[in-house]
């Protein structure tokens, strides 16, 4: 099992359940509003960064068409392999499996996205202000954007989390990253920034699907499962329920400076 935040961010084992339970238990669908915002036309050039198991990979792969162009890197082989197996052979798709700070190796110098795209993953590069200027540098002028979408507060299992045990030193500065950091360099880069925001609520009537959630995360503490637990399964008992606040962040530059 993996230990470090990163690995646990990282984990495709991790990540599944995340996304499943996210998607059950949460009161609108991040997924289709993020879709909705990145307004994928047929033959646009897509780089998906940290594509993980593909959960917006498969989308662009579709809303691009075989006149398109798809770039997956991840940085975990099975993750990479995974969504290979579910894009038809024959169009013009890449995999690339790579380490997002590793920018030499999966961008070129020739390359004009029309869209360069990176889910939840920016935390956790060791220098993610460089990753960022690398990647606007591949965005097509003037109609090219760069989409980024981080979590940000409030954050409630975190908080929840937070109240029962201390949690990673890395966590909180994952969840200010977007408003400490990228909002203004965004500003640097773009002729155009759009910000938006997401906010949903994560509601919880079994204790099982929170626990299979909480110890998918990157603050799950393993030596306070039972006590977690015990204060889920307490609350749902006398409330029928638990829920938590949860919101992210997405940023869109647009013609880069």
């Amino acid at each position: 099992m993996p230990q470090s935040t990163k690995e646990r961010a990282e984990s495709l084992d991790l990540l599944t359940p995340r996304l499943d339970i996210n998607q059950k238990c949460q009161d609108r669908d991040f997924q289709a509003w993020l879709q909705s915002r990145l307004g994928v036309q047929a033959g646009e050039r897509v780089l998906d960064l940290a594509c993980g198991s593909g959960a917006q990979a498969m989308y662009f792969d579709k809303r691009i068409g075989s006149n398109g162009f798809l770039r997956c890197v991840d940085i975990h082989e099975p993750s990479i392999s995974a969504i290979k197996h579910q894009v038809p052979p024959g169009i013009a798709r890449e995999f690339i499996v790579s380490d997002m700070m590793n920018v030499s190796f999966y961008l070129k110098e020739a390359d004009a996205f029309t869209l360069a795209h990176c889910s939840f993953a920016l935390p956790y590069a060791s220098d993610p202000s460089f990753v960022i200027k690398e990647l606007a540098k591949s965005v097509q002028k003037p109609l090219g954007r760069l989409a980024i979408s981080l979590p940000c507060r409030p954050h409630g299992m975190v908080d929840f989390a937070k109240s029962i045990h201390p949690i990673p030193e890395t966590v909180e500065p994952a969840i200010e990253l977007g408003e400490s950091l990228c909002i203004g360099l965004f500003r640097d880069l773009f002729g155009e920034v759009d910000v938006s925001y997401f906010n949903s609520n994560l509601t919880f009537v079994s204790d099982d699907d929170f626990m299979l959630l909480y110890r998918s995360t990157t603050y799950y503490s393993p030596e306070h499962d039972s006590e977690v637990a015990s204060i889920v399964r307490s609350r749902i008992s006398d409330y029928g329920r638990i829920s938590f606040r949860k919101s992210a962040i997405l940023l869109i530059g647009r013609d880069p400076i």
